[in-house]
């Protein structure tokens, strides 16, 4: 390195060119460390973020643990990012059925074949629905023979023996059905009987006992049965509404059992208004909050009928007004005691509003 005297008589070094190169290449070097330490921890945020968003939209689907950890194997190995590439790759999930199966369902069968739990193969099923088939609302199934084409179906023959697979075809007496999976059912003609579940998405799950006949291109074939079993109802939705009403303390009359509001209370019922509902629950805004009591009386009129029924509060939020706005409150009621008739009037209104949705 060479040196220069200043005019104060101060000698100065000099750099030569490898020193100055030496210099630019190590603040190079700090530099590119500096920018690779910043894209790993914005790259690990954005993984973060993209995990959290596929955890919440799959979260809302309403997902037991086998179903989430089947959508969350899935998405590591396959290192998909976003929900809406599950969401729109029907192909994508049925593929991993199989690589799913094996790795964690390995017992093997007499012809080594996996023996599937039967919950792994409803879940599988009722998943596929949530995601591929999702619907508000479905009117329920009259015959079989109304099933959609690629309904995902469960078959079950007992002892760990069930098959996930999908409505390929449906003729005048029996379902073909397209296996999913490998799976240890019975390898003759025909088995014994065997109990088949379906799940319909804004319907509810239905069951049926038939029998098995395994065809030559590896699909199966189920006689169609004259009866079939339907499940209890999916919990519908919300729907919109604005509905007058009013809400005040209640009792039961002892000789009739009919709600009636509490003698004294009738002038003070709180005014509101219904502004969502489903069969057996509704949302009511309103003035003022009413007071704890154990039974209440909601009352409304719909398609000219008079509705009257005793409730219970679920959840309650104030909202506070802005500036002299009031307050307003929130209120979500479950039906205690809902007549015949009225539940009839109040579950054709909501299964009308949602089929126009």
């Amino acid at each position: 390195m060479r040196s220069t005297k200043s005019v104060f008589g101060v000698e100065w070094p000099v750099p030569d060119t490898g020193d100055i190169a030496f210099i630019f290449i190590f603040f190079v070097v700090i530099a590119l460390l500096f920018g690779a330490v910043f894209y790993l921890l914005r790259l690990n945020r954005k993984k973060k973020e993209e995990h959290d968003a596929f955890l919440f939209r799959i979260k809302n689907l309403g997902l037991n643990k086998q179903q989430l950890s089947f959508l969350l194997t899935m998405k590591n190995i396959f290192s998909i990012k976003d929900y809406e590439t599950v969401n729109n790759n029907l192909q994508l999930f049925e593929s991993f059925i199989p690589q799913y199966i094996q790795t964690f369902h390995v017992k093997k069968g007499d012809a080594g074949l996996p023996k599937v739990p039967l919950s792994v193969c409803r879940d599988i099923t009722v998943l596929l629905e949530k995601i591929y088939h999702a619907k508000k609302y479905q009117a329920p199934l009259d015959v079989l023979m109304d099933i959609e084409e690629g309904t995902a179906i469960c078959i079950n023959e007992g002892s760990n023996r069930a098959l996930a697979g999908k409505l390929v075809k449906i003729e005048e007496n029996a379902l073909t059905i397209l296996p999913l999976h490998e799976s240890d059912l019975s390898g003759g003609a025909a088995a014994d009987s065997v109990t088949v579940f379906f799940w319909r998405s804004g319907d509810s799950d239905y069951t049926f006992q038939t029998t098995m006949k395994k065809l030559k291109d590896g699909s199966i074939s189920l006689p169609i049965p004259e009866s079939f079993n339907r499940g209890k109802e999916v919990r519908r939705p919300y729907i919109d509404a604005l509905i007058p009403c009013r809400v005040a303390v209640a009792f039961r009359s002892a000789d009739s059992d009919q709600i009636e509001f509490e003698p004294g209370t009738e002038n003070e019922a709180i005014p509101g208004q219904i502004i969502k509902m489903n069969e057996m629950e509704a949302v009511v805004r309103m003035d003022r909050q009413p007071k704890a009591k154990s039974l209440y009386a909601l009352e409304f009129e719909l398609t000219e009928f008079k509705v009257r029924a005793s409730v219970k509060i679920l959840s309650s939020q104030s909202i506070q007004g802005i500036a002299n706005e009031a307050s307003r409150y929130y209120c979500t009621f479950k039906y205690e005691n809902l007549s015949a008739p009225a539940h009839q009037v109040i579950k054709n209104f909501v299964t009308a509003k949602m089929q126009n949705f």
